[in-house]
């Protein structure tokens, strides 16, 4: 199962401009959940408008950077995942929301 991540712009139509896309598996979720323990995770920022998420996405980015090795230790067994590719995916998406600050995010699992 995987966490597919959009950052969609209301452009006033009946639909949503999709801005970016990302898909990360959901193996990672308790890293999520420890670095943004506010929104229980990634799924908890589903619907939120990126002005507002970019705050909790850098409190997590930090954290994770801060204490890798904690973070690492949730690493998957079965090796789908791993800290530095969803760090990444986080940063992407940090970096998205910066871009576009009235978009939203939506999270479909």
């Amino acid at each position: 199962m995987s966490y597919d991540v959009y950052v969609e712009a209301d452009v006033g139509g009946e639909e949503r401009w999709q801005i970016d896309w990302v898909n990360y598996t959901s193996n990672c979720s308790p890293m999520w959940q420890k670095a943004m323990p506010e929104t229980d995770g990634l799924a908890g920022l589903d619907g939120k408008r990126c002005d507002e998420a970019v705050t909790i996405l850098e409190r997590g980015i930090t954290a994770m950077r801060k204490n890798p090795e904690e973070y690492q230790k949730l690493n998957p067994k079965n090796g789908w995942g791993d800290f530095e590719g969803q760090l990444e995916m986080l940063e992407r998406l940090e970096s998205t929301c910066r871009a576009a600050p009235l978009a939203y995010i939506r999270i479909w699992r």
